[in-house]
């Protein structure tokens, strides 16, 4: 079940003696109950957080909205983490970006926390999303492998940048004094047609 200390989703989904099928890499289950599954993909969050340099607290309790806080450089951020391997009509995973109040279920908003991080536990995926993105939808789906329509989230894949109070991925730097280099056929040419360089 765990390869270099990361647990690994099983080759089978649902219960292997009351008929789980068998199926390739994409959309394999783990066999653990969907609470365990949660439990998981928390643990895998404050992983993937400290390993990007993030501070990472666990609020005490289930009471909150939020299962985590990010730190990065004083910046917080409230982060709900949902977990999935619900994989939909063989393309999309399928997300609840909605809490249990009383009997009914009500959508998540940013009095509740600030970012969702859906985590997609058999493609070892996260997605990073501002609540406002998403609001009002109650059911986000994720395809990570494209759809003919376009796939509403997938901006947000990895998109960790959103938890350092960032709207954009920064592009890198290109080191400064450098001279730019012309291509030969735009190079300024002398009076007898000949190129300069």
């Amino acid at each position: 079940m765990s390869a270099g200390g990361r647990l690994v989703p099983s080759r089978r989904i649902g219960n292997p003696k009351k008929g789980g099928k068998a199926i390739g890499t994409k959309g394999r289950g783990t066999g653990f109950p969907p609470k365990r599954v949660g439990e998981i993909g928390e643990l895998e969050f404050m992983q993937a957080s400290i390993r990007r340099r993030f501070g990472v607290s666990k609020p005490w309790g289930d009471s909150d909205r939020y299962d985590a806080i990010t730190d990065w450089r004083s910046f917080l951020s409230r982060v709900q983490v949902r977990t999935t391997e619900s994989l939909v009509n063989g393309c999309s995973y399928a997300v609840h970006a909605s809490v249990h109040v009383g009997k009914k279920n009500v959508g998540l908003t940013k009095k509740d926390c600030d970012v969702l991080a859906a985590y997609i536990f058999p493609r070892d995926i996260w997605y990073i999303i501002p609540v406002e993105k998403f609001t009002p939808r109650k059911n986000l789906a994720f395809f990570p492998d494209g759809t003919k329509k376009g796939a509403m989230f997938e901006e947000y894949r990895e998109a960790w940048w959103w938890l350092k109070g960032r709207r954009k991925k920064r592009r890198k730097k290109s080191g400064r004094g450098e001279k730019k280099q012309v291509p030969r056929r735009f190079a300024p040419r002398n009076d007898n047609g000949m190129s300069r360089n």
